[in-house]
């Protein structure tokens, strides 16, 4: 099972497509998904961190994702760009990828999200599948 703080923001918004920027907490210096035993241990990490939920966590299948709210400050933590990917000890970090969609649809407009698939940070999983999973929100089972 896995913890996936994920902060949302929209970058860009014209008639033909919508951008996110997505925002992962992952550990190993960016490159992998934070492992937790239970819901009780996400919730422990989630407090120990100070991070505010905007939503009630969620789980879909071995993910439980953990919505921060968009006004959060991160500014105490590290990101994707200030750690090279061999240093140790390895950290925990904001990493932040690119989705972009068609308005009122999932569709990858521009063929970019495919790129995300190639990016395994969670086993066998991607980005790709992570991220796709979060917006996939009518599948979500509510916690608590």
């Amino acid at each position: 099972m896995y913890i996936i703080p994920i902060l949302v923001k929209t970058v860009e918004r014209t008639d033909e497509t919508i951008m996110k920027q997505v925002w992962l907490f992952l550990e190993r210096n960016g490159t992998h998904c934070i492992s937790v035993a239970s819901v009780k241990e996400a919730e422990a990490f989630l407090k120990t961190n100070d991070f505010p939920l905007a939503k009630p966590l969620v789980t879909l299948g071995q993910f439980i994702y953990a919505p921060i709210d968009i006004n959060a400050d991160l500014s105490t933590f590290y990101t994707w760009g200030e750690i090279r990917l061999s240093e140790h000890p390895m950290k925990e970090a904001w990493r932040s990828f690119l989705w972009v969609v068609a308005p009122n649809s999932n569709e990858d407009v521009w063929g970019t999200n495919v790129f995300l698939k190639d990016i395994c940070i969670a086993g066998s999983n991607t980005a790709y599948s992570i991220i796709e999973g979060y917006f996939k929100a009518n599948e979500y089972t509510i916690i608590g």
